[in-house]
């Protein structure tokens, strides 16, 4: 008993002592990848994705350019494809605009603001030297005063809309903010980017303006952990509304645009931008392709569920945790072995490896959805069990007379006894 004790504190501290590297390094790619990314998408899709969440935030309204909306406008050919060239025709961004003054009009309270998620950076006309009759039809929108602002995105420095606005931009009626994510070697979207040419992520911008204090500069070091996405899957359409599993984000076709009540969005956010499938703005997430207009209403109620952005659970208390869960894991693994004479390394390996992962995997769920903290569930259920690897190499290489391939094989299907 007393060695099996011994054993257990061993393991316990060398769990610690490498669950501590690991932490250190987390942000290295290959830890990001393996360790990191790999704890979160397994969290994210099978316990938040379709969890329904109270994000504490302003109501938001995406107002979608999909094929419905298309084709109501006569933009789609015989074949359903697009028949506007590259660029969204922008007298169609200036209606939608003019619209919403209209609708929110009377209001007492207005839009929080208006997030405009098409890129503004050169004319429509061939070259991008000189403004359209569209481009001036929605730059004399811009500039209509109102009481809400208008973000726009900023994409690159040169930006042909930006100089035409400078007036508006000083009143601050319309910003230009940075719109960046960050897709993984892996082609996957988890993150987005806080700060880009010293430009704030429009996300930041609207949880700031939605009266929640952020300073921006605690996001310019920002690593791998803080800035992560929760991707929400929709729930069933009522009528011509589509529920996310955030309780505030809610995905419209722009087609229906007239249905939606006025007082429905006073006070709220909107966003405009395209969801149709062959926009250029998807992006692959755990959770399916996403569209970017969408992605940024994710982003935004994942910022005002977490506060601000996902912190890790402090190393003190991780250590602890960590510690008193291999330490008893393993002393409980050790007398299941001895009172049902279990004499397997394999059978002992996955019955240490079963319940640790689900100590761990229950503790980190309550952390996060409790505290908003984020405590890698698996980091330690990797690192603890070197030694079990190890032990396991071991007995297989350690036999002579069979040929190693075939006793990997038993071992696989059987277990050693």
């Amino acid at each position: 008993m007393l060695q099996g004790v011994w054993r257990s504190l061993l393991i316990a501290t060398a769990g610690v002592i490498l669950f501590i590297i690991t932490h250190t390094f987390y942000n290295y790619d290959i830890v990001r990848k393996y360790v990191e990314d790999s704890a979160f998408d397994y969290f994210s899709t099978n316990f938040l994705a379709s969890k329904p969440q109270k994000a504490n935030a302003p109501n938001c309204f995406v107002f979608g350019v999909d094929e419905h909306y298309l084709d109501s406008k006569g933009l789609l050919n015989k074949e359903g494809r697009t028949n506007y060239g590259y660029i969204f025709p922008r007298g169609l961004i200036a209606q939608f605009i003019i619209n919403l003054d209209a609708k929110v009009a009377s209001l007492k309270d207005k839009p929080k603001a208006l997030f405009v998620d098409y890129d503004l950076s050169f004319s429509s006309l061939p070259y991008g030297k000189e403004l359209s009759d569209e481009d001036k039809k929605l730059l004399a929108v811009l500039k209509h005063p109102r009481e809400y602002p208008i973000i726009l995105p900023k994409t690159m420095q040169h930006n042909i809309f930006e100089k035409h606005l400078a007036k508006e931009i000083a009143k601050g009626s319309i910003l230009f903010r940075s719109v960046g994510f960050l897709s993984d070697s892996d082609g996957y979207a988890r993150r987005y980017q806080p700060i880009k040419h010293d430009s704030p992520h429009v996300a930041l911008v609207l949880y700031r303006l939605s009266g929640r204090d952020i300073d921006y500069s605690a996001f310019e070091a920002i690593e791998v952990v803080e800035n992560k996405i929760i991707i929400k899957n929709n729930q069933n359409s009522n009528n011509y509304i589509t529920q996310s599993y955030w309780e505030e984000l809610k995905f419209i076709s722009l087609a229906n645009f007239d249905h939606i009540l006025n007082d429905a969005l006073s006070d709220a956010i909107i966003m405009f931008g395209a969801t149709h499938q062959e926009s250029m703005d998807h992006f692959e997430s755990k959770n399916g392709k996403v569209s970017g207009i969408a992605l940024h209403g994710h982003t935004l109620m994942t910022l005002f569920w977490l506060e601000g952005k996902l912190k890790q659970l402090d190393i003190v208390p991780a250590i602890i945790i960590v510690f008193l869960a291999a330490f008893l894991v393993e002393l409980m693994v050790e007398r299941l072995s001895n009172r049902y004479n279990i004499q397997s390394l394999g059978t002992e390996f996955l019955l240490l490896v079963s319940i640790l992962a689900i100590v761990m995997l229950s503790l980190s769920y309550f952390i996060f959805i409790y505290f908003h903290l984020w405590f890698n569930w698996f980091i330690p259920l990797v690192v603890l069990q070197v030694h079990k690897v190890l032990d396991i190499l071991k007995q297989i290489f350690q036999f002579t007379k069979i040929d190693y391939g075939d006793r990997l094989r038993l071992f696989l299907r059987f277990g050693f006894k």
